[in-house]
């Protein structure tokens, strides 16, 4: 019987999550340290909570013969709401899956929340088959990693940090690549505010910082990259690349964030990209990512939950 999470179930969702988050763990650049502080969040011992009013995020756990065999944890947030499931593999059927996205459906719904996303794996059965039948696929994308370490060469010129004043240009790209009602390419978010426009955030050991490629003053492509926790790997992205911008101009733009991340020693960069950006995907093969994993990202709209 899935019950809501509580605070003495810690180190037990911790260990579920270095076993068997598995999946997740794996894709998504996000370290223990944020599990643990989110979890903490969660539920802080004795109930306090340092947040007013009714709390956005929530828990639930599946048991089995006192160990937790499955996690769910889900977030309200002002442009998505999204789920994270932790199964710890053949032990957690689909069954399990569907009680516990039932709990949070229930928290969602009494939120007035309207819909929420999953990235979903199709190698997690238990977890493939429910949201499939739950709700729909808003795109497939591919997950790409790369060991740290500076890329060869420098950042030329024509590579220049973001400005205030290349925020028209850049939407004007991002429409290009992704038309009205398209997904833009950010991962489904799992414990950091949902990046809300292709603009930077502070930058520094903890942040964003974006680049922009010039032919002459007309921008032709957007990279970029985020470090959410020190320590942890990070995310290569916007990537964004005009049908001018050629094969070497594309390889010096992604070298600048790069070059970022490893004065930051981070130890893995990934990136993500929904199907049919071919320039971008080669961009990252050429820059030395490897595809390891696929996933759909499902939305489930709560008036047809089923």
């Amino acid at each position: 019987m899935v019950h809501p999470y509580r605070a003495e179930e810690l180190e037990d969702i911790l260990a579920l999550w270095e076993e068997s988050g598995g999946w997740y763990r794996s894709t998504m650049p996000v370290s223990t340290r944020m599990v643990e502080v989110a979890l903490r969040a969660l539920a802080p011992p004795g109930g306090w909570r340092l947040s007013l009013g009714s709390p956005r995020r929530a828990g639930w756990v599946h048991p089995d013969s006192g160990e937790p065999t499955g996690f769910l944890y889900a977030s309200q947030e002002p442009d998505v709401s999204y789920v994270v499931p932790f199964l710890r593999g053949a032990a957690t059927g689909p069954e399990t899956v569907v009680e516990m996205l039932s709990a949070a459906e229930a928290w969602f719904r009494a939120r007035g929340v309207p819909s929420y996303l999953v990235d979903t794996p199709s190698e997690r059965e238990a977890l493939y088959g429910p949201m499939l039948r739950r709700g729909n696929v808003l795109w497939h994308r591919s997950i790409y990693r790369r060991p740290s370490g500076a890329p060869e060469g420098e950042v030329p010129p024509e590579v220049r940090p973001y400005s205030p004043g290349n925020a028209r240009s850049v939407e004007a790209l991002a429409r290009e690549r992704f038309p009205s009602g398209a997904p833009k390419p950010d991962p489904v978010p799992f414990l950091a505010v949902p990046r809300r426009s292709w603009s930077p955030l502070p930058s520094g050991p903890i942040g964003t910082r974006v680049w922009v490629l010039f032919r002459g003053e007309r921008p032709l492509g957007v990279a970029g990259a985020t470090r959410f926790d020190v320590g942890s790997a990070a995310e290569l992205a916007p990537l964004l690349l005009s049908a001018e911008a050629d094969r070497d101009s594309a390889a010096d733009l992604v070298e600048a964030p790069l070059h970022w991340l490893s004065t930051l020693n981070v130890p893995q960069v990934r990136a993500s990209m929904p199907s049919g950006l071919d320039r971008e995907e080669r961009a990252l093969h050429d820059a030395g990512f490897e595809r390891f994993a696929d996933s759909d990202v499902v939305e489930v709209s709560l008036a047809d939950a089923r």
